[in-house]
């Protein structure tokens, strides 16, 4: 299985249900910007696990990348609403949010995982609102807690690898997939928080790169 490959086919295949929902210019965001930035929607690690698990059927590989995708996008349109306030990020967050849905759905009645799905949507809307209660217009250093709910921000994204693991029964190898997928996620969250550090600083939400830098400014350490 060529990952590449496999991955470009992902990326193609997120597009083009993109364009067919009628968000033909996402986020406003050329095409190039997601073969050039892989690390912030992961498009690269499930095809990754799919070779490192045996697993070759490309086609469900490509189906589960693309929800991936709709999961990433979704976290990134949440993330969006906040800092922006903006009614097109309040009306697109749930259009991804549904498209998700029904492209997992299939897989969630297949394998039983409804529990699992409404307790990782949970976890999710629960740490955005810990985020805007802790650190929204305040500068307030991070913690080990904080990384924490900072991974339960992007925890949607879980689904798809419990997913994988299911298809190629390896059920006993999800923990230790999770818990490095989980370390990404956070890194992911961080780079796309530096990407978006002015903006976050304008709108009073005080990421772990705004804060730092506030507090590295205040002891005079540019």
């Amino acid at each position: 299985m060529k990952i590449e490959k496999i991955s470009e086919e992902i990326e193609n295949s997120f597009y083009e249900n993109l364009k067919n929902l009628g968000f033909n210019n996402f986020f406003n965001i050329p095409k190039n910007y997601l073969v050039g930035h892989r690390r912030f929607f992961g498009t690269y690690y499930l095809p990754y696990l799919a070779e490192l698990l045996h697993f070759n059927n490309e086609r469900k590989i490509i189906d589960i990348g693309n929800a991936s995708l709709f999961g990433r996008a979704f976290v990134i349109a949440q993330d969006q609403a906040i800092d922006n306030s903006s009614k097109d990020w309040v009306l697109i967050s749930p259009l991804l949010l549904k498209e998700f849905i029904k492209k997992t759905e299939k897989f969630i009645k297949e394998f039983h995982l409804e529990s699992t799905f409404n307790e990782i949507l949970l976890d999710s809307i629960k740490a955005n609102k810990n985020e805007q209660k802790l650190h929204k217009n305040k500068i307030t250093p991070y913690s080990n807690k904080d990384l924490q709910n900072l991974y339960l921000k992007t925890k949607i994204v879980d689904l798809p690898v419990i997913i994988l693991c299911n298809l190629c029964n390896k059920q006993k190898s999800q923990d230790l997939l999770l818990s490095i997928i989980r370390k990404i996620l956070v890194c992911i969250q961080v780079c796309d928080d530096l990407a978006d550090v002015e903006e976050d600083y304008n709108s009073g939400n005080y990421t772990i790169p705004v804060t730092h830098g506030i507090l590295l400014s205040k002891k005079g350490e540019t």
